[in-house]
């Protein structure tokens, strides 16, 4: 059975929980529970702020995520720490057409640039953030998605610095820093006294447009797996692409 079919273009967003939250194919109704999306995501900009948890929420599958840049700046969370670009989440009423269908990530870029100390959740916790991850909290999630992919991304986590061999991530330094226009978030303003609290306030050169620059290991290197034949602003790829969601 046929789901939802959504081509989601060229939008820039800032803060929330979530940029995109897709769900739709788990529902406790027989007839969705049942249905396939085909959802294309591509080309957008998400500067994240001081509650998001990830850019894409994904509670479903037939997704093609590609050709997205996600900031997430510096400076302290208030609720939940950042788990990345993409969090999944399988819910019990997934059957086996939902679970066959593909969650395709690839030729996107995320900046990271909050610290460890900075990303924390309740308890004190910081969760490393990953291009994508399924969410294990419980009650959250059922298992995991079969058919998940992700080729020829960009994770850039320059401040990022834990007991984790794998951090801090700067593999595909040096990527440039312009900045593309200043955040909206002037902090967070309380619903009960209305006091605003500009201690998570967005810095103002947070979202920097992240292109690969020379040197970096990121020029040429999608030659293998899923590569999108154009970049974020639409321009055409050449024979050898670069990885992220620039041409160079």
């Amino acid at each position: 059975m046929m789901g939802y079919t959504l081509n989601m273009h060229s939008n820039a967003m800032e803060g929330g929980a979530y940029g995109v939250s897709v769900a739709g194919n788990w529902s406790q109704t027989p007839m969705l529970s049942s249905s396939v999306h085909n959802m294309i995501i591509d080309g957008n900009i998400h500067l994240g702020a001081y509650r998001t948890i990830a850019s894409v929420e994904a509670l479903a599958t037939g997704l093609t995520i590609r050709n997205n840049l996600f900031v997430q700046p510096s400076g302290t969370c208030r609720i939940n720490g950042c788990r990345g670009f993409v969090l999944l989440e399988r819910h019990p009423s997934a059957n086996p057409e939902v679970d066959a269908a593909p969650i395709m990530i690839y030729n996107n870029t995320i900046w990271f640039d909050r610290t460890a100390a900075e990303n924390h959740l309740y308890g004190g916790t910081a969760p490393t953030p990953e291009i994508q991850q399924h969410n294990t909290d419980p009650g959250k999630t059922d298992g995991v998605f079969p058919n998940v992919s992700e080729h020829n991304n960009i994770m850039h986590q320059p401040n990022f610095v834990t007991t984790d061999p794998e951090t801090p991530v700067i593999g595909f330094a040096p990527l440039s820093e312009t900045v593309l226009w200043a955040p909206r978030n002037t902090g967070f303003r309380s619903p009960t006294t209305f006091v605003l609290d500009t201690a998570y306030a967005t810095p103002v050169n947070a979202l920097k447009d992240s292109k690969p620059q020379t040197g970096s290991a990121a020029l040429g290197a999608a030659i293998t797996g899923s590569v999108s034949y154009m970049d974020i602003l639409g321009t055409p790829r050449p024979a050898r692409a670069d990885k992220g969601a620039w041409v160079a």
